[in-house]
Parts: structure tokens; sequence; C-alpha cells
């Protein structure tokens, strides 16, 4: 699980809309058998990523499940 501050150029390749899981605010992308998840959550103005290597892949829902069951709360750090 990745989260940071960082805020991504416009033009990041992990933002592409194409990308976009239809009617989520989910990015998706297979990149030679690794899994990533993108998303942004507003209220703490981060934007985080899943990333997943396993035998077996994962279908997208599930790696939505697991994003969403991520709480993202805390203090920004300096």
């Amino acid at each position: 699980m990745i989260a940071t501050n960082y805020v991504s150029w416009a033009d990041d390749p992990k933002w592409d809309k194409n990308t976009t899981i239809p009617g989520t605010n989910y990015y998706y992308q297979n990149n030679d058998g690794k899994q990533l998840l993108f998303w942004k959550d507003e209220k703490e103005k981060l934007e985080l990523g899943l990333e997943y290597t396993g035998e077996k892949s994962l279908p997208k829902e599930e790696l939505i499940k697991i994003a969403k069951s991520i709480k993202a709360e805390g203090k920004q750090l300096d």
C-alpha cells in the first residue's frame, strides 16, 4: 500500500482517464503481472495506491474491496 501527500502531475500515467474502472473513481493498471490500483482521498488530501503481485490475478472488484477497507487518516507530515 502506498500513501503520499505528494501530488502527481496531471499527466501522470497512473491518472490516465483510459485506466478508470467504469462507474468508479479508481484507476487500474496491470503491468507485467503487477496489478496497480490508484485513487484519491480528497478529505485527507492523499493519493493512494495498491500494488498486488501474486500467482493469480485478483478481480478488479476484489482490489476495490481491499481499497475501500483502507482508512486513510492521520496527520500530515511536514
